[in-house]
């Protein structure tokens, strides 16, 4: 019985400190994502501004998927399949 109570104290105690490093570890987790969260419209703003200035370069574009297949399209049609096959030439 004192061998079971002992080992019971043993499981709760924590005389290394795991588990103030454990709860040190999810604090700086928790503090990185209330960062990201706190950041994260300013870097909505960021990206929708580059995509306003990458699609402003291409007048006849209005989405990014547009973009993507005007530059990459089908093997037959894209600007880079043009190119690579114009170098090849």
């Amino acid at each position: 019985m004192l061998r079971i109570l002992n080992e019971r104290f043993d499981n709760n105690l924590d005389c290394e400190g795991k588990l103030a490093k454990k709860l040190s570890e999810e604090e700086k987790k928790i503090e990185l994502h209330k960062q990201n969260l706190e950041t994260s419209p300013q870097k909505r703003e960021e990206v929708q501004q580059q995509t306003a200035e990458l699609l402003s370069k291409y007048p006849d574009v209005n989405t990014l998927e547009e973009l993507k297949e005007k530059l990459s399209g089908t093997e037959e049609e894209g600007l880079v399949q043009k190119i690579m096959h114009t170098l090849r030439a």
